[in-house]
């Protein structure tokens, strides 16, 4: 089931970058013109190689309980902003902060 999610989630493996992208269909001035989308992107959260001063490159490194924290703070800055689609990787930290990100917003996490 996780691998569902990930096809749910974009996130730029090499660069631990998530994107979540909105639209705002207000915005657009007629049915002629194009709807702006907005793409937001941030880092994974806090990992316990980041405590230990380890570079993680592909390594699968999760979340330390600030990095959750993170994950839900950057949801609650968020809230009332509804994305069409996010991304992540495959990475526990890609995915956990992702899923944070997308829960305390208020949207699904598939």
């Amino acid at each position: 089931m996780k691998h569902k999610l990930i096809k749910a989630l974009l996130l730029i493996s090499s660069l631990s970058t998530t994107f979540l992208i909105s639209s705002n269909p207000a915005e657009a001035k007629s049915k002629n013109t194009t709807k702006p989308v907005t793409i937001y992107l941030t880092r994974h959260g806090e990992t316990t190689a980041n405590v230990m001063h380890l570079a993680q490159g592909w390594s699968d490194f999760t979340l330390t309980d600030n990095g959750v924290k993170g994950a839900e703070y950057l949801g609650r800055g968020l809230k009332g902003t509804k994305f069409k689609a996010a991304y992540s990787g495959d990475l526990t930290r890609q995915e956990k902060t992702a899923e944070g990100a997308l829960k305390y917003s208020g949207n699904k996490t598939y």
